[in-house]
């Protein structure tokens, strides 16, 4: 029935949108400012799914049936231009417009409405836009990072010592979770990661959208909706949404060389990366494409070493060896791969980044569009974890390693997508009918390492196996305004999404356990050091579907009211169905001045990695002030150890989230918006605490008696643990300023401030949802740390300022970014908690236009070479290891990066 559907769908679209159209008009014209043509301005005839882009030339053409229109057009950095004209039958109309240089609040956009495009002032939540010209003065190498010093609510820093964590770096939208963020890509759902964040990091338990798969180089512009959107956009987007708008210029290309390097004179960075545009066809179509490779050198900021290496003594190649011996201890840290007397890298992992893409649109001779996008990227990443001593005889094989080893995990992480869609009208109506499939997978390969129960016959590298995530999306929506007293806008849709998880199990020497006894008659430890491999009982092949309808209606009550109304029914095949609802208005009581607000339910269906993902790991733990390693068993919510646990099946997140802002114009070129939100989410998923043997459960049942037969020595599992409660305000201010025609000062002030509670009792202890069996277990079920990273382990508070100069040849930008305090808090120890205080990261650029086609930029991020606070608990510091926490991240541990750039525009 659905395939009939679909297929009666598709003719019905096709045969209409061959429609006749003879007696047609044209117009045309030139978008130009005041230095010349743009090219790219976006021209759009309101209340038609009719439009274009402007050429090389700034000229633009529009085939219309008779009748008076109303065209906008809009250019990234400039106030947007409306102007009504009449088109007659088989003439031609002209139509030009000049632009004016404006600031944020007067660009357009679609992300959040489905009528013709808003600006800031107009619409009914906040949105921020980000233009390609502030992505290219970034002097980041990846999209998180410039994201990270652009949006204050969206927050993202390099992980350290979490295996494939330390490759893609969680990103977060007004402090909630990385799950808890829809990502679009040119306004269609983009996939995530097969990568679940298991180990002791911000999003810990979360499945993020790789946002460093895609190209900066590839970007027009990225909305970001900062308000509950799951009734309009689907599951996820109970934070916001995050909307990449791919370029779509044509006839012009670029080429951006860029390097650099830290102070300490590690982290090199080299990146090459070329944009380019040409003519689809003499009707206006398109191909843009780009490429961009990007090679990035590990940092290292961990301290000298002070702990134990061969223990009271051990004997290697015949020699006695004891820590008591200077000689020795320098023989063995001049044999590691640090400098010094370091044994760890704490810092950026190693890695390089390739990735294409291609964006295209064929203009049909009914006024459609046929389109489409091709994304490819691959990642190779090189991450280490703890040393292992010559003393951990049970890790390590003294034939293989005498001076133990430092385990490197290498990553290869390959993600692509496609979209293929056609838009155009049926009879009154937009149409909008498209596929997208994405696809993601990770395999990790661990290198100079062993598995220790194989003995002399371990391998030093194994493949330990690899998760895969697909998605395919087909979309359908209609949309067209209808007269009933008041203009409305109407839209409806619906959306068919096919999942597939899967999980790959390594190489049988990535996992085994050899039973293999060294000298000392020490059992080896199983499976190869610092990542064993997936079993074969972990192999996973799992799919759901889900299907969802939408209508979304905007009344234009008055000129000055407008009220939004959205609801979305959604049915997985796995938790059941659920239904959402928007409403939201917006009342402009000037051209300058506006008040909007919003209530919203909405919801995150658990991921399929949460439901089903195992595996047996190796975590370093704090016992009795020291670090030790341990097997921590992730048992998915389907394992007879999950029940046994009394674990429930996991079911959705709802959330419920209120916002009031308003919008201010006081002066021609300066704009500010502030706005307050509260969002209620209940059921949060989360990855639990570790359950230890020696906790007893229900009916006297020790957890040893579960876990030790299948070789863990701990266990963690999924849940619907918590409920949190999260407000805050964001400002965001614009000012420009011109001097003359050839100098320009552009001045931005945002801010985000931002409190996370965990739902608690009137004692203030949090409130544990868990079932019977866990009665006298909620503390480890979800410890204070993992209450902590919810509430206090991200900045709560992120003030961004910037400062762009622009002359006739130079500029020069000025940023600073202050990041709030964070906190860490200890799982069981409340002496071991520390806070680490509020900094100010400043950046500075200096740009010179060499000639017509060359910039040259030169500048340093972090100029004041600004860390985080250093630990002062001696635990905490790890026998010298850990200076800084790798718990909890402000803005990372790289100081201080000088770099250049050339930008060759042709």
């Amino acid at each position: 029935m659905k395939v009939k559907l679909f297929a009666l769908i598709i003719t019905i679209f096709v045969f209409t949108s061959m429609e006749s159209f003879a007696q047609k008009g044209t117009l045309k014209g030139v978008v130009k400012d005041n230095s010349g043509p743009l090219i790219g301005a976006s021209v759009i005839v309101k209340g038609t799914p009719f439009g274009a882009s402007t050429s090389l030339d700034g000229t633009y053409e529009i085939s219309l049936q008779p009748g008076t229109y109303t065209i906008e057009v809009s250019y990234i950095g400039y106030s947007a231009s409306k102007s009504e004209t009449t088109v007659r039958a088989n003439e031609t109309t002209s139509l030009d417009f000049t632009l004016e240089e404006g600031i944020t609040i007067d660009e357009v956009f679609v992300l959040g409405s489905r009528s013709d495009p808003r600006t800031q002032l107009e619409t009914t939540v906040p949105i921020d836009v980000i233009s390609a010209k502030e992505i290219a003065n970034s002097s980041y190498g990846n999209l998180t990072h410039t994201l990270q010093y652009t949006a204050p609510s969206f927050h993202s820093t390099p992980q350290t010592i979490s295996d494939g964590t330390d490759h893609i770096d969680p990103a977060t939208l007004r402090g909630l979770g990385p799950d808890q963020v829809l990502v679009l890509v040119n306004g269609k759902r983009r996939h995530t990661s097969s990568l679940v964040n298991v180990n002791g990091t911000v999003g810990r338990g979360t499945v993020g959208t790789d946002l460093n798969a895609i190209p900066s180089a590839a970007i027009k512009k990225i909305e970001i909706l900062r308000d509950g959107a799951a009734a309009q956009y689907g599951s996820d987007a109970i934070a916001g949404v995050i909307n990449i708008v791919l370029k779509d210029n044509i006839e012009e290309a670029s080429v951006r060389l860029r390097s650099g390097i830290t102070s300490e004179g590690d982290g090199e960075e080299y990146q090459a990366s070329t944009n380019f545009g040409f003519k689809l066809g003499d009707k206006g179509g398109y191909v843009n494409g780009t490429f961009d490779f990007l090679y990035r050198d590990a940092t290292n900021r961990s301290g000298d070493y002070t702990g134990g290496v061969f223990g009271d003594s051990i004997t290697i190649d015949g020699v006695l060896y004891s820590d008591n011996n200077e000689d020795q201890l320098n023989e063995f840290f001049a044999q590691t791969p640090f400098d010094e007397r370091k044994v760890m890298q704490v810092g950026n992992s190693a890695g390089r980044n390739a990735g294409a893409v291609f964006n295209a649109g064929l203009p049909l001779e009914n006024g459609g569009e046929l389109y489409g996008n091709l994304m490819f990227n691959y990642r190779n990443g090189i991450s280490r974890g703890f040393y292992r001593f010559p003393a951990l005889r049970d890790r390590v094989v003294p034939e293989l390693h005498p001076f133990g080893f430092s385990p490197e995990i290498h990553s290869d992480i390959l993600d692509n997508a496609f979209t293929v869609g056609i838009k155009g009208a049926i009879g009154d109506w937009k149409a909008d009918l498209s596929q997208t499939r994405g696809e993601n997978s990770f395999d990790f390969t661990i290198k100079n390492s062993n598995n220790a129960s194989l003995g002399q016959a371990s391998p030093t590298s194994a493949f330990a196996g690899g998760l895969n995530y697909s998605q395919n999306t087909t979309n359908f929506d209609l949309s067209r305004k209808v007269m009933a007293g008041i203009p409305i806008n109407v839209a409806f849709g619906g959306e068919f999404r096919l999942e597939n998880y899967q999980l790959r199990p390594g190489e049988e020497a990535s996992y085994v356990d050899g039973s293999d006894t060294n000298s000392n008659g020490a059992a080896g430890s199983a499976g190869i050091q610092v990542f064993p491999g997936f079993q074969p009982q972990n192999a996973l092949d799992k799919n759901r579907s889900s299907a969802s309808a939408y209508a979304d209606f905007e009344l234009d009550i008055t000129e000055n009211l407008l009220l939004a109304l959205a609801g979305r029914f959604e049915s997985y095949t796995d938790f059941g169905e659920t239904f959402n609802y928007k409403i939201a208005a917006r009342y402009k009581f000037s051209k300058n001045l506006s008040l909007r607000g919003a209530i919203s339910t909405g919801f995150r269906a658990p991921s399929l990695h949460q439901i089903y993902f195992s595996s047996l790991s190796t975590q370093f733990i704090t016992v009795n002030g020291q670090l030790e390693p341990v097997q921590v068993g992730t048992f998915n919510n389907e394992s007879s150890v999950a029940k046994a646990f009394g674990i429930d099946p996991l079911d959705a997140e709802t959330s419920t989230n209120i916002s009031a802002g308003i919008t201010f114009r006081p002066a021609k070129n300066f704009s500010i918006s502030t706005d307050y939100y509260r969002i209620k989410i209940d059921d949060r998923i989360v990855l639990s605490g570790r359950f230890s043997p020696t906790d007893t459960l229900a009916g006297g049942v020790v957890a040893g008696d579960l876990l030790t037969p299948l070789g863990a020595g701990a266990a963690q599992f999924f849940t619907n643990a918590v409920s949190t409660t999260t407000q805050g305000v964001d400002i965001v201010a614009n000012y420009r300023h011109w001097f003359n025609d050839d100098k320009k000062l552009t001045l931005t002030l945002a801010a985000n401030f931002t409190d996370t509670e965990v739902e608690k009792d009137a004692g203030g202890t949090p409130v544990i949802n868990s079932s019977d069996l866990l009665v006298g277990n909620e503390n480890t079920l979800f410890n204070r740390e993992e209450v902590s990273r919810l509430e206090v382990a991200q900045p709560n508070m992120k003030i961004a300022f910037s400062a762009n100069l622009e002359m006739k040849r130079f500029n020069v930008i000025l940023r600073a970014t202050h990041f709030g305090e964070v906190l860490y808090i200890h799982p069981t120890d409340p002496t071991l908690d520390e806070d680490f205080s509020a900094k100010i990261v400043p950046d500075i650029e200096i740009g010179y236009q060499v000639n017509k086609f060359l910039k040259w930029d030169i500048g340093a991020q972090n100029v004041t070479n600004t860390f985080p606070d250093e630990h002062v608990n001696p635990a905490n510091i790890s026998s010298g290891r850990f200076v800084y926490s790798r718990r909890v991240q402000q803005f990372g541990v790289r100081g201080r990066f000088v770099y250049s750039k050339l930008t060759f525009d042709f």
